[in-house]
């Protein structure tokens, strides 16, 4: 008996609108259920449970504000630099001080508001005493320190003596050699953009390594990366067959198999054209900590 083929449906002219409206609505009907839910919790004998409905509300704010920036700020990232409006200089004051409350660098600054922004780059001086004081206040020293080759670096004979006392051996990345400094500096970049993504910074030092741990499970068990051919640091360090290397699902029901895919290649599991479900998860039930899932749906 013939399979079956599976039943073409036009989808309506005004699909994307339904669509639109529907979205819409349950976004408004989550709003409404969460103001009831949080309106009954606030009328609450039980004092933590009227906590936890204000610490729920401010942090629903805060995402909100973030959200409605973020709108903004796509709108005026269209323009170029140059030719976007000046910040008269009562504003310009309150960004200076608004970065001096938010312990903002230049960099963090020029990117919130909108602004480009210049600055001397450190001293070599400068450089050196830094590192001293990073190796005084953790009580280790590295036995390599690799860096670029800027000009407090190289050619910089009191960075080579300064090596030298220290019993450093410095190691420099190859300018546009893959796998050199840049991946490092890669990797702090991302931890950087996550931890960004917090409604709150965490000021405790403990709770702040919690979220620096959370962050680097997250990192070397869940995020594949190109360098790493598609591959987890967890599943190069360990040794351990790549998930991006099992047969993968197909949901072309006409995709040759012999075609190629995205890379790594991988071969297809089954018959193409089979449904797929895309399951979210977060890592410690933190939400800027994604785990995607695709399964077969039977």
């Amino acid at each position: 008996m013939a399979a079956k083929e599976p039943p073409t449906i036009a989808l309506p002219k005004s699909w994307t609108k339904h669509v639109r409206s529907a979205m819409l609505h349950v976004v408004s009907l989550a709003q409404y259920a969460t103001a009831y839910t949080r309106s009954w919790a606030a009328d609450s004998t039980n004092g933590r449970l009227r906590m936890k409905s204000e610490s729920d509300r401010f942090q629903q704010e805060v995402v909100l504000l973030r959200e409605e920036m973020r709108i903004k700020d796509a709108r005026m990232a269209l323009i170029n630099p140059h030719r976007r409006p000046y910040y008269p200089p009562a504003e310009r004051m309150s960004i200076l001080e608004l970065r001096a409350a938010r312990g903002w660098s230049l960099q963090q600054t020029a990117e919130v508001m909108g602004i480009t922004a210049f600055k001397a780059e450190p001293s070599a001086v400068a450089v050196r005493a830094f590192l001293g004081r990073t190796i005084a206040a953790s009580r280790a020293k590295p036995r390599h320190l690799i860096c670029d080759k800027g000009s407090q670096f190289w050619p910089c004979k009191g960075f080579e003596v300064w090596c030298d006392r220290k019993n450093i051996k410095p190691r420099f990345g190859a300018v546009g050699m893959h796998g050199s400094i840049a991946i490092v500096e890669r990797f702090i970049l991302t931890m950087k953009q996550v931890l960004g993504q917090l409604p709150l910074v965490p000021l405790r030092r403990e709770s702040f390594r919690n979220e620096l741990a959370m962050i680097i499970r997250w990192y070397n068990e869940h995020r594949p990366h190109d360098s790493l051919g598609g591959k987890t640091p967890n599943e190069v360090y360990e040794d351990r067959f790549p998930a991006s290397r099992k047969p993968r699902i197909e949901p072309r029901a006409g995709w040759p198999r012999g075609s190629p895919c995205a890379k790594p290649q991988t071969l297809v599991a089954g018959k193409p054209g089979q449904r797929l479900e895309m399951t979210v998860d977060f890592h410690e039930k933190r939400r800027h900590l994604p785990i995607v899932t695709l399964k077969r749906v039977a």
